[in-house]
C-alpha cells in the first residue's frame, strides 16, 4: 500500500475510513484464527479418543482369540435346502441394494435399476416360506423399500429440472419410466415443469437475462435431441436390452459366489423386462412444439420483471446494442430448429427494447434540437452581403441566405441525426423483430416532429418582426438545404416524408418571408415615409417637389403639351429604398412568386392608400393631377390591384376632359415605356414580369434627362440557385462560354444575330445564367 499516495489523494475522513476498516478485517482475522486452531485441538482430542478406543477393541479381541483357542467349541451342522439357499442369497442381494442406493458416484439410472430389482427381490422374499426370525427381518424392510422409492422418485424429480445436458437428461428420464412406467409425453412434461421451476429460481437469484437465454436454449437443444430426433426412445430401447445391468450390479455380483450371481443375472433380467414392456408411442413433432411454445411463454412471462429492470439500468443506445449483441451470440449460435429464436426474443422481451430505444432516440434528438436552439440564439444567420468579395462563381450561401456559422450549427445537428441514424443501424442488425424496419420509421417521425417543431421556431427573439420572420426563413433554409443527404437518410428514404417535409419547410420560409417583406414593406412605404409626396398635390407650394422634367410634345392645331415619362421622385425613393432593403439583407432572389404576390398586395394596398390620401386631399394645378394619374397608372400596371384601378376615374374626374382626351394616347405610350423600364429594378416586388420590347418614343422624349437603367428584355433574377440543371446542359454551357468573348460582362447573351453592344441587359443576363441558373 502506497501510504505517501494515500496521503496526498485522501482526505483525513477517507483514511480514518480506511483505517476502521482494516481495524475491523484483522479483528475478523484473529477471530478466524482463534476458531481455526479451536476446531485443530477438538480434532486432535476426538482423535486420541478414538485410538484409545481403537487400542481397547484390540486388546478384547486378543483376549477373546487366546480364550477361543483354549476352549473347544461344538458347532452343530444345519443342512440348508435348495429353496432356503436361494432366499437367503434373495435376502443378501437386498441388503446389499438398499445399502447402495443414493451413493454420491452413482448416477440415476443405477438407482433406480438396484430399487427395482430390491423391489422385486422383496416381493419374492415376502411371498416365500421364510424362519420366523427372517419373516419379521424382511416385513420391517417393506417400509424401508417404500420411503427409498418415495425418495428417489423425489430426487430425480427434483434434479431432473437441473440437467441441460443431453446424456444426464436421457439418464433421468430412463429412470423416470423404469420406476414410473409414464410415457414419453409425460417425460416430456416432467422435464419441462423441472425446468421451469430452475428457471424461475434462477430468476429470483441471479435475475441475468443471459443465463434466463442460456437455460431456454439448452432446455429446447435437450427436448430437440431427445424427443425430437427420438433420441431418448433409443436409450430406453438399450437400457431394456436382457444383456444390460449397470455397473453398480456388476460389482455386486463379481463380489459374490456364483450362485449368486446367477440368481442376481435371473432377476436383473426381470428388471429389464418390464422396460420392454413399456410399449409407447414417440411423441409427434407437432405435439413438441406445442407443449415448448407454451413452455417458453410461460418462462418469458416470469422473466418480465427482469426485463423492466435491465431496460430501467440501461440509458444509452449504445449499452443497448451492446445487451443485444450479447444476446444475439447465444440465441443466433447453435439455436434448436423447433422453435425459430424471433419467438423466443418476441416472447421474452416484446416491444419493451423496441420502446425503451426508440425513447433514448428522441431523447437524444431533442437534446440536439435544444443544443441548435442555444446556438442559434449567439450566431448571426445573415449571410455576407452581395459583392463584398471579387468572385467568378456565386457564393453558395448567399444564393440559399443563411450564414456560414448557421450552415455550421445545421451541420452539425445533422451529424446527430447521423450518428443517431447509425446507432438505429445497428439495432437492426442485432434486433430479432420479424420488423426490423420500424426503428428507422420510428427515427423519421420522431425527426418530422422535430423539423416540425424548429420550422415554428423564431431563432432570434429581438422583438422587432421584420428581424424575427427573417431568422425563421433563414432556419427553414438552412435546414432544407444544408447536408440535404443525410436528411433524406434519416427520413428513411421515405419520398412522401421528404417531400411532406420539404413543403413544410417551404411553407414556413415562405410564411415567414411574406411576414417579413410585409413588415418592411410597411416601414419603407409608410405614411410617415410619403407624407411629402401627399404633401406636393394637397399644398400647391409644394407641388414643384414632384415637378419633373416633362416630354414636350408639339400637337397639330394645338400647340406644345407636356406629358409625364418618370414616377414621382418619392414614390421612387420609397420603392427604391424597399428594393434595396431586399438586396442588403440577400433576399431578392429568395422571393417565390407566392411571396411576390402577397408583397405586391401590400405594397399596391399601401400605395392605394397614399394615393387615396392625395386624391381626397388634393388641393393642386392640372399638372400636378396630370403626375399623379400618371403615378397610379404606372403603378396599377407593376402592382395590378382593384384599389389602384379605381383610384384612375376618380383622378381623371379632376382634369379637364378635353386636355385628358388630348394626352390619353400619349399618356398610356408613356406609361408603358415607364414600366418597361422600371422593371428591372423592382423586380424583386412584381408577381410576373412583362418581356414587352420598349418603343422608340418620339424625338422630344430622347431630351429628356433621365438615369433610370433601360432593358429592352429585363429578366428577373431567379429565386434559388436551380440544382437540376442536367449533365448535358452543363456541357453545352462551358462549349457556349468557350465561344465568347473574355469580357463576359459587356459580352451580348443573345447569340442568333442580333446586334452586339455592352448594355446592362446584358449584364443581368450574364449574372443570372452563370451564377443562379438559368430560369
Amino acid at each position: 500500500m502506497d501510504v505517501e499516495r494515500l496521503m496526498k489523494d485522501l482526505t483525513v475522513d477517507h483514511l480514518h475510513q480506511i483505517q476502521q476498516n482494516l481495524q475491523a478485517e484483522m479483528e475478523g482475522k484473529k477471530e478466524e484464527l482463534r476458531e481455526m486452531v479451536g476446531r485443530r485441538y477438538r480434532d486432535v482430542l476426538e482423535a486420541s479418543s478414538e485410538v484409545r478406543t481403537v487400542r481397547e477393541l484390540a486388546e478384547a479381541l486378543a483376549e477373546a482369540v487366546a480364550h477361543a483357542r483354549t476352549t473347544q467349541s461344538v458347532v452343530e451342522p444345519r443342512p440348508l435346502s435348495r429353496e432356503q439357499q436361494v432366499s437367503v442369497q434373495r435376502f443378501i442381494a437386498l441388503h446389499r441394494l438398499l445399502a447402495v442406493i443414493g451413493e454420491p458416484d452413482g448416477d440415476a439410472l443405477s438407482d433406480a435399476f438396484a430399487l427395482t430389482l430390491a423391489e422385486i427381490l422383496h416381493k419374492q422374499l415376502a411371498t416365500e416360506p421364510l424362519s420366523t426370525a427372517m419373516h419379521a427381518v424382511v416385513s420391517g424392510l417393506t417400509g424401508r423399500v417404500i420411503r427409498t422409492r418415495r425418495q428417489l422418485l423425489s430426487d430425480l424429480e427434483e434434479e431432473v429440472g437441473e440437467l441441460s445436458e443431453p446424456d444426464w437428461v436421457a439418464n433421468q428420464l430412463t429412470a423416470l419410466a423404469l420406476l414410473r412406467g409414464t410415457d414419453y409425453e409425460q417425460l416430456l412434461d416432467i422435464y419441462l415443469t423441472g425446468r421451469k421451476t430452475f428457471i424461475t429460481k434462477l430468476t429470483a437469484e441471479s435475475g441475468s437475462l443471459l443465463n434466463i437465454v442460456t437455460e431456454i436454449k439448452k432446455t429446447l437443444v435437450v427436448i430437440e435431441q431427445l424427443f425430437a430426433q427420438g433420441e431418448l426412445v433409443r436409450i430406453i430401447q438399450a437400457a431394456a436390452c436382457p444383456s444390460y445391468r449397470p455397473a453398480l450390479i456388476d460389482a455386486i455380483i463379481c463380489d459374490e459366489a456364483f450362485s449368486f450371481g446367477r440368481m442376481l443375472i435371473a432377476e436383473a433380467e426381470k428388471v429389464t423386462r418390464q422396460l420392454r414392456d413399456f410399449k409407447t408411442s414417440p411423441i409427434l413433432t407437432q405435439k413438441i412444439n406445442s407443449k415448448c411454445t407454451d413452455w417458453v411463454n410461460d418462462v418469458c412471462g416470469f422473466a418480465l420483471e427482469p426485463v423492466m429492470s435491465i431496460c430501467e439500468f440501461y440509458d444509452k443506445a449504445d449499452d443497448i446494442i451492446e445487451f443485444l449483441n450479447a444476446i444475439s451470440g447465444v440465441l443466433g449460435s447453435g439455436w434448436p430448429r423447433m422453435i425459430p429464436c424471433s419467438t423466443v426474443y418476441q416472447n421474452l422481451f416484446g416491444d419493451v427494447l423496441f420502446r425503451k430505444f426508440t425513447g433514448i432516440i428522441s431523447r437524444d434528438l431533442q437534446d440536439l434540437e435544444n443544443q441548435l436552439i442555444q446556438q442559434l440564439k449567439s450566431i448571426n444567420t445573415a449571410p455576407p452581403p452581395l459583392f463584398e468579395k471579387t468572385s467568378n462563381k456565386f457564393d453558395p450561401l448567399t444564393g440559399v441566405g443563411i450564414s456560414s456559422a448557421l450552415q455550421e450549427c445545421i451541420s452539425k445537428f445533422y451529424a446527430g441525426v447521423q450518428n443517431a441514424r447509425e446507432c438505429c443501424g445497428r439495432y437492426e442488425q442485432v434486433e430479432l423483430d420479424s420488423q426490423s424496419e420500424r426503428i428507422r420509421e420510428s427515427l423519421a417521425a420522431e425527426l418530422f416532429d422535430v423539423i416540425e417543431r424548429l420550422s415554428n421556431l423564431h431563432p432570434n427573439t429581438s422583438g422587432n418582426v421584420s428581424v424575427d420572420e427573417l431568422s425563421r426563413t433563414r432556419l427553414c433554409l438552412a435546414l432544407l438545404h444544408c447536408d440535404s443527404a443525410s436528411f433524406c437518410q434519416a427520413m428513411n428514404k421515405d419520398g412522401e416524408r421528404i417531400a411532406a417535409a420539404s413543403r413544410l419547410l417551404n411553407a414556413a420560409a415562405e410564411d415567414s418571408l411574406s411576414n417579413f417583406t410585409c413588415s418592411v414593406a410597411k416601414e419603407c412605404l409608410s405614411q410617415q415615409v410619403l407624407q411629402p409626396y401627399v404633401a406636393a398635390f394637397t399644398q400647391p407650394a409644394l407641388g414643384l417637389e414632384i415637378a419633373m422634367e416633362w416630354e414636350r410634345l408639339e400637337l397639330d392645331e394645338v400647340g406644345v403639351v407636356e406629358v409625364p415619362v418618370v414616377v414621382s421622385p418619392p414614390l421612387q425613393t420609397a420603392l427604391f429604398t424597399l428594393s434595396s432593403r431586399f438586396g442588403e439583407l440577400c433576399v431578392s432572389h429568395l422571393l417565390s412568386r407566392a411571396v411576390r404576390k402577397r408583397i405586391s398586395s401590400e405594397v399596391a394596398d399601401l400605395l392605394a392608400t397614399t394615393l387615396n390620401n392625395a386624391v381626397q386631399n388634393a388641393n393642386a394645378v392640372q399638372r400636378t393631377t396630370i403626375q399623379l394619374l400618371f403615378d397610379c397608372r404606372v403603378l396599377h400596371s407593376l402592382f395590378p390591384d382593384e384599389k389602384l384601378r379605381n383610384l384612375v376615374p376618380l383622378i381623371e374626374s379632376r382634369i379637364d376632359p378635353f386636355d385628358l382626351s388630348l394626352l390619353s394616347s400619349h399618356l398610356s405610350t408613356n406609361v408603358r415605356l415607364a414600366v418597361s423600364r422600371s422593371q428591372l429594378l423592382y423586380s424583386c416586388l412584381l408577381v410576373d414580369i412583362v418581356p414587352a420590347k420598349e418603343g422608340q418614343g418620339s424625338a422630344h422624349y430622347s431630351q429628356v434627362v433621365d438615369v433610370v437603367p433601360k432593358s429592352e428584355y429585363s429578366q428577373r433574377i431567379p429565386l434559388i440557385p436551380r440544382l437540376d440543371r442536367t449533365a448535358g446542359e452543363s456541357v453545352a454551357k462551358r462549349v457556349e462560354a468557350t465561344r465568347v468573348p473574355r469580357n463576359k460582362l459587356l459580352a451580348n447573351s443573345n447569340l442568333s444575330g442580333m446586334k452586339t453592344t455592352p448594355s446592362l441587359s446584358s449584364f443581368v443576363d450574364k449574372i443570372s445564367s452563370s451564377w443562379f441558373g438559368s430560369s
